[in-house]
């Protein structure tokens, strides 16, 4: 028979053994929390041949750069979109996008990628006449809770 010493200390063992270990039976990851927002604005160059008075809508889309790769990895995505004012062929928009991340590694910034479409205004449903995009853009995170200015100058 085990002595209540041995059997306490096999407990404490098992204990201390388990604790890291969700009830779906897997051990969680670390999170490094990320937050903030990117301010990211858009001026335009109007320089192809869009007809008077065509809706310019501006988009952009932020995903955190991770390590690790592999089967199963999930990564957040958010997004935002905002109609630019034009005027005399220039026009600017801007897009704000807030994220509050916990991330299973820690990540340097984020990736950024953004549309910028031309929408025909005529008839009931609105058609695309000319779309320009850019991905994998990486910027720093801002600083905690803080916001991160983009700023592209494009010809559209």
């Amino acid at each position: 028979m085990r002595s209540y010493r041995s059997f306490l200390a096999g407990g404490l063992a098992a204990v201390v053994m388990f604790a890291g270990v969700t009830a779906s039976g897997q051990v969680p990851r670390a999170s490094h929390p990320v937050s903030g927002s990117y301010l990211i604005t858009f001026n335009l160059t109007l320089a192809s041949s869009l007809p008077a008075n065509t809706p310019v809508v501006c988009k952009a889309a932020i995903t955190p750069l991770v390590q690790e790769q592999g089967v199963g990895v999930s990564l957040p995505v958010e997004s935002a979109a905002s109609l630019a004012v034009v005027s005399g062929g220039q026009g600017t928009c801007t897009v704000e996008i807030p994220f509050a991340w916990n991330l299973p590694t820690a990540s340097p910034g984020a990736a950024l990628s953004f549309e910028i479409d031309g929408l025909s205004a005529a008839g009931p449903v609105p058609v695309l006449l000319r779309s320009s995009r850019q991905q994998g853009i990486q910027q720093p995170y801002p600083s905690p809770g803080g916001a991160a200015m983009v700023q592209f100058n494009l010809t559209f």
